[in-house]
């Protein structure tokens, strides 16, 4: 299962998703802000790109995220990262 909600000029923040089938989501190039929610409630997530938006707050290592294998946040939160995590 996959959200694609790329390059739709959403604003505001990322809400706190709850679902547990999601393996990709997609974000990137929006207008979103705040602090990016954790992730925990993904399980089955392997793929954020939330790429160019102004988002704040913790990186990968804090984000709870139990599945993932790629996080890509570059332009996007400070500092920039593209993590790959086991």
């Amino acid at each position: 299962m996959q959200i694609e909600l790329a390059q739709n000029q959403l604003a505001g923040r990322v809400p706190d998703l709850q679902l547990p089938f999601l393996q990709e989501l997609s974000l990137h190039t929006n207008n979103l802000s705040g602090p990016l929610p954790s992730l925990s409630k993904l399980p089955s997530l392997q793929t954020a790109n939330l790429y160019n938006n102004q988002l704040t707050g913790e990186q990968a290592g804090s984000l709870g995220l139990p599945c993932a294998q790629q996080l890509i946040t570059g332009n996007c939160c400070a500092p920039p990262s593209l993590a790959h995590l086991p």
